[in-house]
């Protein structure tokens, strides 16, 4: 879906590192940031730290985290397995989801596109 929609150079963040699991191997020299620790990484990278300390920061606050990181004029992608509240508001757009709607199963995939925040 990313290649697809030529989102490839768009800058990539997740909660935690396994949200990134489905599409890290297609996107091999992406840099992903993970708010779950605030860091950077080429590829999905399990180790205490994201294990105990990216997995315990909920979601609101790993949100905080992404706006704080990434500038408001910047366009950014966030990839969850929740979906987002609609009390977030409409800056947060769903482009894709894989969720037990279409698998029938408890892997869940949410990529949302953060628009641009204009003063």
């Amino acid at each position: 879906f990313i290649k697809k929609n030529n989102l490839e150079n768009v800058p990539i963040a997740s909660h935690r590192y396994g949200h990134l699991t489905p599409i890290a191997a297609y996107l091999p020299s992406k840099k992903f940031w993970y708010a779950g620790i605030g860091k950077d990484a080429t590829f999905v990278h399990a180790d205490y730290q994201h294990m105990h300390e990216g997995h315990v920061m909920p979601y609101d606050r790993a949100l905080q985290k992404i706006d704080e990181q990434f500038p408001p004029n910047e366009e950014i992608l966030i990839l969850l397995d929740t979906k987002i509240n609609n009390a977030e508001g409409s800056k947060y757009h769903l482009l894709k989801k894989v969720d037990d709607e279409i698998f029938g199963s408890d892997e869940r995939c949410y990529l949302y596109r953060r628009t641009k925040v204009l003063p």
